[in-house]
């Protein structure tokens, strides 16, 4: 991605047009279409009844900013929050028109950043740390975004749960060919694999016992993770919602991290640290939401900031360029390379109890999907039903966590994929999805150690990788 930003860099300057340094064209631009813009807000009828080519207008928004985006990362790297948090700031400052409302958020942007850069340089001269500007910003902004969200969120944020009603129920031979395609999958993982001579199938026993374990823990984080992707899709109404943004990930990975830091390398020690640090992060969103009622929408906006600190603070010390983040990457990209028998035997056995202590509350979920009122009136304990099934997401994510690191994308592709199979029931729903996470989490851990062998992919990323592919194929269907 920083390759083709530098090359589209470079050919601008070919070209006679140092755009990068110079974005003077650019705001032209955005001059001559604040009157259009503004008139977006309106929404997309009004403003075609006005002559707006709403289309053709929201493409050149687009291209606008993205190149703006393009040249602040070519220029001083990431530094995305920022403009995050600028624009949430100046809208909340009641400002709705356009041209108004993005000089107000340009000059909080450089305000922002010129302090952060200014008190870093401070800092650097005075202990000689060197810090990522980018990382602290969104350190620091990531507290005042929830500030401002949660003051300005006066209805819920999300929309009411759509089944995909287009789509006919699943069928037996649905069932029947997700069962071979499993059994397949963990037949391949187990036998076929390859070296310097090809491809061929190995039944070597010696080579299955140091495969299974891997095949096992794989196979755990994926019903963990598509377990808390339908839990927290159902309770927040929202088809968006995945593991990640409950923020129970990122505040285990922040544990574990500290605890690298720290010189611990023991794996039951680092897994005291991840727990903690999951228990203290679950305890810091149920206070923030404890006079709300445990609404869904402040639920995610919390776990949101939550994240985005921990990812924050990861970064900062990733940049320092210490020799020990080399470790904590290897971890944050969620390799199987540490499981061991007794660890995946039991990892196994406690994402089967999970999700078994999960198909119980199918109903609740089933109720919750109408809305939280009609529920309530059906005789559904709504607040103490959400408070058990936050508690039992964060306690799959953080598990899955420890096990292969903040890769929870499989949380929230997993479930999409059961429901266009057309598992609609909440009970339907969690099995299918933890088979095909399953599958998934398997089928990835297998490629990601053949596909550039001798090398090895891990697990989470390759998942994430083919996750992202089948999301962008779902959007260009839809």
């Amino acid at each position: 991605m920083e390759q083709w930003l530098f090359g589209t860099r470079w050919l601008a300057r070919r070209l006679g047009f140092d755009l990068a340094c110079n974005p003077t064209i650019v705001f032209i631009a955005i001059a001559l279409l604040s009157k259009p813009l503004s008139m977006l807000s309106l929404g997309d009828e009004q403003a075609k009844s006005l002559g707006v080519p709403v289309l053709s207008l929201r493409l050149a928004g687009l291209v606008l900013a993205a190149f703006l985006c393009a040249s602040v990362v070519s220029m001083v790297g990431m530094m995305g929050f920022a403009g995050l948090a600028a624009a949430a700031a100046s809208k909340h400052l009641g400002l709705h028109n356009f041209k108004t409302q993005s000089m107000v958020a340009f000059a909080i942007g450089a305000l922002l950043l010129l302090l952060t850069d200014t008190v870093l340089q401070i800092l650097a001269l005075h202990t000689g740390w060197l810090l990522s500007t980018g990382a602290v910003t969104a350190f620091i902004g990531a507290p005042l975004l929830l500030w401002l969200i949660f003051r300005a969120l006066p209805t819920p944020l999300v929309q009411d749960y759509k089944d995909y009603v287009h789509i006919t129920p699943f069928n037996r031979p649905t069932i029947f060919i997700m069962m071979v395609l499993a059994v397949t999958v963990l037949l391949i993982s187990l036998w076929v694999t390859q070296d310097a001579y090809g491809w061929y199938i190995n039944l070597d026993k010696d080579a299955w016992l140091l495969r299974y374990p891997r095949l096992l823990m794989s196979a755990a984080a994926g019903i963990m993770l598509a377990t808390a992707g339908v839990i927290l899709q159902r309770m927040t109404l929202n088809p968006m919602a995945s593991p990640e943004l409950l923020g129970i990930s990122a505040g285990t990975a922040a544990g574990v991290f500290i605890a690298l830091l720290l010189g611990i390398s023991s794996s039951g020690y680092l897994w005291m640290c991840g727990v903690g640090s999951a228990i203290a992060t679950l305890t810091i969103i149920l206070l923030f939401n404890r006079n709300s009622g445990l609404q869904p929408e402040r639920i995610l906006l919390t776990g949101m900031a939550i994240a985005a600190l921990f990812d924050a603070l990861i970064n900062v010390f990733l940049a320092v360029g210490d020799p020990r983040a080399q470790s904590v990457l290897v971890w944050l990209s969620g390799s199987t390379y540490q499981a061991t028998p007794l660890l995946a035997n039991g990892l196994i056995g406690i994402a089967l109890l999970l999700l078994i202590l999960s198909l119980p509350l199918a109903r609740c979920l089933g109720l919750l999907s109408l809305n939280p009122i009609m529920a309530q009136s059906l005789g559904l304990n709504v607040p103490l039903t959400q408070k058990i099934l936050v508690v039992l997401a964060a306690i799959l994510t953080a598990l899955s966590t420890l096990m292969l690191g903040p890769m929870c994308f499989v949380g929230l592709w997993a479930p999409h994929l059961a429901k266009i199979l057309g598992f609609h029931k909440p009970l339907h729903q969690l099995m299918a999805a933890a088979t095909i996470a399953v599958i998934a989490m398997v089928f990835a851990d297998w490629l990601g150690r053949q596909i550039v062998y001798p090398y090895e992919i891990p697990a989470g990323l390759m998942a994430t990788l083919l996750g992202g592919a089948y999301f962008f194929r779902l959007m260009r269907k839809t």
